[in-house]
Order: C-alpha cells, then structure tokens, then sequence
C-alpha cells in the first residue's frame, strides 16, 4: 500500500506541474494548435477510467481520474474564454467518438451482453485517445503551432501515463485505454516537437 500511495501524491503532484502552466498559457492567450474537442474528448477518456477504477475498487487511480477529468472540464471554459473557436474538426473528432461508443453499446447490446462493462469502457476510452492526438496533431499541422500545448504538459503527460500503467497494471480496461493512450501520444509529441 505504501507503494501505491506514493504513486499516488506523485501523480498529484504531476498534476499540478501540469495543470499551472498550461492555465497561465491559457490565460494568456497561447491557444496554437489547440482544439475544444481535444479537452472534450480528454475528459471523456479520464470520466470513463474513472468509473472503471470506482468498478474495480482502486480509490487512488479513481480519484486521479477525477482531478484530471475535471481539470479538462475546466479547460474548456478557459479555452472558450481565450477565444478558442468551434472547428469543423472538433465535430468530426467528437462525432467519430460518439459513432464508436454508440457502435460498442449496440454490439454488446446484439451479443446479450452486460452493456458497460468494464473491458468495453477501456476500449472505448482508448479509441478516444487515439482520436484525440490525431485531432491535435491535425490541428497544430493545420495552425503551424503547438504553442497552445505546454511543454511541461508534454512531459508530464507521457511520466504521468506511464505511472499510471503501473498503478493499474492489473485492471485490464485500464491497461488497454493507457496503452492507447501513451502510444497515440508519442505521435502528437513528434507534432509537437516539429510545430514548436
């Protein structure tokens, strides 16, 4: 348990390197290659685990769901509020999300089966990573800039990721959704990188 914990308040504490720059960039106006959907669909994907992790009994990866669920909540307004416009790739991102979710229910629904269950909670999670780092990269290649995306956020992403693997190593649906999640950002981190 001690373990546990200490990858717990290290995860906190990654939250906070990551959430302060990324507000002050916010606030300042730095929005370049950043869409609303980006963070629509991050807290989809952090709600989603967080209710897998409250399924699967893990209070720790349950409550670091929460904060960064709600921290994406919370970009969306300060993003708004920046003067961040609704794009038409944020409607095709959000809707390949809904397509895909609705897809998963239904196919679960013909098959007889629990319909939000834990594994296809996952995986619909890790669709939406995967949707959401190819909408950023699409949308840093389309403004010619990662400047809406803090380098800090960058590298705490992937630390914070991958400590994450490790906390829920034994929760499959979690495995799977942060697997696809650091996978699909090591490709948005390459934009990143060339877009700066």
């Amino acid at each position: 348990m001690k373990g546990k914990s200490k990858l717990f308040w290290f995860q906190v504490i990654l939250g906070i390197c990551s959430i302060t720059p990324q507000t002050y960039g916010f606030l300042q106006g730095r929005i370049g290659g950043v869409t609303i959907s980006f963070f629509l669909i991050n807290a989809a994907f952090f709600l989603i685990n967080r209710h897998v992790a409250r399924e699967e009994g893990n209070r720790e990866a349950f409550i670091i769901y929460s904060m960064w669920g709600f921290a994406c909540l919370a970009y969306i307004a300060l993003t708004l509020i920046a003067g961040l416009p609704w794009r038409e790739s944020d409607l095709y991102a959000t809707g390949s999300c809904v397509a895909f979710a609705t897809l998963a229910v239904l196919y679960r629904k013909r098959k007889g089966e629990e319909l939000f269950d834990p594994l296809t909670k996952g995986i619909t999670s890790g669709f939406f990573a995967i949707v959401l780092h190819a909408q950023i990269i699409l949308a840093m290649r389309a403004d010619q800039s990662s400047a809406g995306l803090s380098g800090m956020m960058m590298l705490v992403a992937h630390i914070s990721i991958t400590s994450r693997l490790w906390q829920v190593r034994e929760v499959r649906p979690l495995m799977i959704s942060e697997l696809a999640r650091e996978l699909s950002l090591v490709a948005a981190t390459v934009a990143w990188w060339w877009y700066w």
